[in-house]
């Protein structure tokens, strides 16, 4: 029987310059290996830069029945 091991190195605190830019997936390791976490950002800087195609990003969002809240190209973390 495989055990998955809990990772170790935690950080105090994890902080993200440029939250504006990071994507919940990318965000996710970070934030777990953290005690507490800080997201830092200036609303007038660039919006998250996306590759995804709108048409392609429709069809996932419908197909796995994602709101509008969760949209990828939308909404950055």
């Amino acid at each position: 029987m495989t055990y998955i091991q809990e990772p170790a190195g935690y950080f105090d605190m994890v902080v993200m310059d440029e939250a504006s830019q990071c994507n919940t997936a990318i965000s996710l390791v970070p934030i777990l290996r953290g005690d507490s976490f800080m997201l830092v950002g200036d609303p007038q800087q660039l919006s998250l830069v996306i590759v995804l195609d709108k048409d392609a990003n429709d069809f996932l969002k419908k197909s796995y029945k994602i709101s509008e809240e969760y949209d990828y190209i939308k909404n950055s973390i």
